[in-house]
This record gives C-alpha cells, sequence and structure tokens, in this order.
C-alpha cells in the first residue's frame, strides 16, 4: 500500500487514469498461504484481506483507514470497477526471498501507454523492522477515534496514553477512553 500511495502521490495519478495495475509479490502474501485471500472484496471485512481493494484505495483515496474499511466505500462503483483492473500475481524472485520479507513490485499501465514501475521497502512500514513514527501513530489514533471521541477527548486520551507509565492507576485511562 505504501508503494502505491508513494506513485499515486508522486506521478498524481487518478482512477481515471489507470488502464491496469500489476503487483508482483511472495506467496506469503497471496493465496493459498498468505492472508490476503479475497481478489475481490464486497465488504470491508474482506478488503482488510484484499490486495486489489488496498491498491485501489490507495489510487482513489490515497488512504485506508477506517473510512476506507467500510461496506459502502467497497461497495461503492467507483472501487468496484477498479479491482478489476488489479492484478496480483506471485513472481518466483520475491517469493525467493523467503517468508519474512513482505516485498512488492508494482507496475502501474497507463491509458496514455506510460507505465510505471514502484518497489515497496523490504520491511513493511509499522513492522518492528520500520516503526511507525509518533507522527504516524498519532495520525492512525485520530483516524481510530474521529467518530467516538470529541477532538479535545481525543487530545486526552493520546496524552494520557503517551504518559501510560506513569499512571497510577488503569483507571485513568478508562476514564479518558470512555464516551460520555
Amino acid at each position: 500500500m505504501d508503494a502505491m500511495k508513494e506513485m499515486a502521490v508522486k506521478y498524481n495519478i487518478h482512477p481515471e487514469d489507470v488502464e491496469h495495475i500489476k503487483v508482483a509479490t511472495g506467496s506469503n502474501v497471496l493465496p493459498p498461504k498468505g492472508p490476503l485471500r479475497y481478489m475481490r472484496a464486497k465488504t470491508g471485512l474482506q478488503a482488510k484481506f484484499c490486495l486489489p481493494f488496498q491498491i485501489v484505495s490507495m489510487v482513489i483515496r490515497r488512504k485506508a483507514g477506517l473510512m476506507e474499511f467500510t461496506d459502502q466505500f467497497v461497495q461503492s462503483p467507483a472501487v468496484q470497477e477498479m479491482m478489476d483492473r488489479v492484478e496480483a500475481v506471485i513472481d518466483p524472485e520475491i517469493d525467493a526471498l523467503g517468508r519474512d520479507k513482505i516485498v512488492s513490485v508494482i507496475d502501474v499501465r497507463l491509458k496514455n501507454g506510460k507505465t510505471l514501475r514502484g518497489k515497496s521497502a523490504e520491511h513493511y512500514r509499522g513492522g518492528p523492522r520500520n516503526p511507525l513514527s509518533r507522527g504516524e501513530l498519532m495520525e492512525k489514533f485520530n483516524d481510530c477515534v474521529q467518530h467516538t471521541l470529541s477532538p479535545d477527548q481525543g487530545k486526552a486520551l493520546w496524552k494520557t496514553i503517551e504518559s501510560i507509565e506513569q499512571l497510577d492507576s488503569v483507571a485513568t485511562l478508562i476514564e479518558k477512553a470512555s464516551v460520555p
């Protein structure tokens, strides 16, 4: 997803520009061994396990947060149509890197005839070898609480989480996380 987002931003790619997207990756990602077992998502839950959806989300919205993993977004005509233009394949060279490497090479064929290529980082963002920055964690946190907590409540909870080691009791954290 990060590689597709980077390409979409760098080259200003929009759905109407895309003829076809091919994602080559390892068997540790795709079926039958990998977790991304759906080649077409019909629900928000399926989308979490669907490589074509995740790629499409990056092109359409440049993100894949809570609002993207909804039935409404997944079932939208734009998303459903664009998933048909995404192909996912197992690449033997990538597969030979081993199960601990989650690598993808993305080829985007544009309607103007150009082909763009991107490659994911060797270690996925958010994993132990490439952890999220404080800013990325805060952005993810805010995405998760935006529909349940007010901005002030979200800030207070974030501050409490950041100082969790200094709390006398978990009750403080529970109080800040509670929706009135």
